[in-house]
């Protein structure tokens, strides 16, 4: 399955106005998804700008306007979805859309689109867009948060919705980032399952759509480069579990084509 989760990025916006609209703008669009009940936001400050980490791991495309509109600057809003092996990228600029694709875009005729490493081509969207590699898939398990030396300037804010309709609680800090992502990093790698007495890597992905040989093909071309790309101990094996949406003769498709590009291919995982 590998990363599933939502990024915003701000850069050149008034500081003043962004501190006193991000909870306001933030408390409006989550009340639109009131599960779960608590939920918090981190806002990291750095020379870059600004990112936001939302506990849920989603933010939504909406706070890209709002921040931007009350606040001015920019923001970059990254939503990938390794489970799907699909990403979304949006720009804006002082609440007006400059850039925008999903990948693969939609399809029409319900076929099984042509999709991507995800992980891997967002990674390099963000670089083009000039987002730090320590930022990229940064999750808040990843920060250490600590109180505000004296003297010292926070670096950190941390909002806190506790309960459907209370109000939002808030607080200082500064934090460090554990082990930072370097550009020659590339995405961080996580599995889906972990078997570690049978030595085995399990991801899952969901793919919707009408079966079609070529498509099928790059689906496990793909999942080839994403086996090769992902790091795991010697002697593991690797294994995609596949689903397929409608599901009838998924399986002894994706076998079928599995056995045929393995007579010209050296696939780095098993199906």
């Amino acid at each position: 399955m590998g990363l599933d989760l939502t990024q915003l990025f701000l850069r050149r916006f008034d500081l003043d106005r962004f501190v006193k609209t991000v909870g306001p703008c933030w408390k409006k669009r989550i009340a639109e998804e009131p599960k779960p009940a608590h939920r918090q936001l981190v806002v990291l400050f750095n020379p870059f700008g600004v990112a936001l980490l939302d506990s849920t791991g989603g933010l939504p495309r909406a706070l890209a306007f709002d921040l931007t509109e009350a606040a001015g600057g920019e923001a970059v809003w990254v939503s990938v979805g390794g489970t799907a092996l699909a990403y979304s990228v949006l720009k804006v600029v002082e609440g007006e859309t400059i850039e925008e694709k999903t990948v693969p875009p939609p399809e029409e005729g319900g076929l099984m689109p042509w999709v991507v490493d995800a992980e891997q081509e967002a990674w390099e969207q963000m670089r083009r867009l000039g987002i730090p590699p320590r930022f990229r898939y940064l999750r808040i398990r990843e920060i250490k948060v600590d109180t505000v030396p004296k003297e010292a300037k926070a670096d950190m804010v941390l909002l806190e919705r506790p309960a459907l309709g209370a109000e939002l609680r808030h607080g200082y800090f500064t934090h460090r980032i554990e082990g930072p992502r370097a550009e020659e990093d590339g995405p961080p790698t996580e599995y889906s399952v972990y078997k570690q007495e049978e030595k085995k890597l399990f991801d899952v992905f969901v793919i919707q759509g009408t079966l079609e040989e070529a498509r099928v093909d790059r689906l496990l071309l793909v999942i080839d480069a994403i086996a090769r790309r992902k790091i795991r101990p010697e002697g593991h094996s690797y294994m995609p579990l596949i689903s397929v949406r409608p599901e009838p003769g998924t399986r002894e498709f994706l076998k079928r084509r599995y056995d045929e590009l393995a007579l010209n291919h050296e696939l780095a995982f098993r199906l």
